[in-house]
């Protein structure tokens, strides 16, 4: 049987990819409360995005079959605001970006209504081949994402 988690932190297996890849993961006690569009989000993706300390000048790859090289990942930037030209954003209100690859024209979406232990995320291109950003893949939770990354040599 599988160690449980108190209610309100991380996956194990999240942590675990995040100290893989460098990052630090430093939960602070007694946090304010993060809103995001007049919702606020559950305590483990408000750790996600302030309480993990990214290494400087360090570039991601990821080795999926669309070979994506992710240049910035920044949690602690989320937004919705212009999201909504994307059909798939249109159709997902509870999606927050939280990492830009590929030169911009890729990005990360945090789904804040699933499971925020280990949130599901959806990998959207907006230079899809409908031309309108909307195809994502997904979804695949955070801690599995986050096991396909590499640090890049």
């Amino acid at each position: 049987m599988a160690n449980k988690l108190p209610p309100g932190v991380l996956s194990a297996s999240a942590i675990k990819h995040l100290q893989r890849l460098g990052a630090t993961y430093n939960p602070r006690e007694n946090p304010e409360q993060v809103t995001v569009d007049g919702k606020v989000l559950p305590e483990p993706i408000r750790q996600f995005y302030q309480d993990v300390a990214w290494p400087k000048s360090v570039s991601y790859k990821n080795d999926d079959s669309a070979r994506v090289w992710v240049w910035m990942f920044e949690p602690g930037m989320f937004y919705r605001e212009g999201m909504d030209e994307f059909g798939f954003c249109k159709s997902h209100p509870g999606m927050f970006v939280i990492g830009i690859a590929d030169g911009g024209n890729y990005y990360v979406l945090l789904d804040t209504n699933s499971k925020p232990e280990n949130p599901n995320i959806y990998k959207l291109d907006s230079d899809s081949s409908d031309g309108g950003g909307n195809y994502a893949s997904g979804p695949m939770n955070l801690s599995y994402f986050l096991s396909t990354l590499q640090v890049e040599e």
